[in-house]
């Protein structure tokens, strides 16, 4: 019986420590989850503008092998402003990536903080100071998703217009060949 009743009391001693680790352990696993958000949203930002500016750079080269020195003077003016419009477009792309990309400053767990978590470690508060410090992180971190998925959102169909004056600048060498 006398066992019992200190199994008892052990229990409930390590239940508030238990139950602090794996609240923190769950604050843990969800900032982990909003970091890897991040990258996915830097990603498909990167991969848009990879190919925006690998369709451009062929386009170019097909372009310019395209003309000849007995293509008419308004061709290679013609293919020349749809270069530029694509190079205009590609910018745009570049710059709706570095909008989803950018650093966004979020507080952060550093040696101050760790220095005043060990010298709180065995007051009272300790749980609840931890767990106010994680929701506040984030909380944070989620914010920046947020601007990161709305910047991505408003850049959503940018690379396009490379895609389509790349068309066009093609077709238009390619006209300037046929044509003459």
């Amino acid at each position: 019986m006398v066992w019992m009743a200190t199994t008892a009391l052990a229990r409930s001693e390590e239940a508030p420590s238990e139950d602090l680790k794996q609240v923190l352990d769950t604050a843990r696993a969800a900032m982990d989850q909003e970091f890897a958000r991040a990258e996915r949203f830097d990603s498909k930002a990167r991969d848009r503008a990879t190919l925006a500016g690998s369709w451009y750079a062929v386009v170019q080269a097909a372009a310019a092998l395209s003309l000849s020195t007995q293509t008419h003077t308004w061709w290679i003016v013609g293919v020349a402003a749809e270069a530029v419009l694509g190079a205009i477009a590609l910018v745009v792309v570049l710059y709706g990536t570095m909008q989803v990309a950018k650093l966004r400053t979020r507080p952060s767990v550093g040696e101050e903080t760790l220095e005043a978590m060990k010298l709180a470690a065995g007051s009272d508060d300790f749980a609840a100071k931890s767990i106010d410090m994680y929701r506040d992180l984030l909380y944070r971190a989620q914010e920046a998703n947020d601007q990161r998925a709305d910047a991505l959102d408003r850049k959503r169909y940018s690379w396009w217009p490379v895609l389509l004056i790349g068309v066009a600048e093609l077709l238009t060498a390619l006209l300037s060949r046929a044509v003459g």
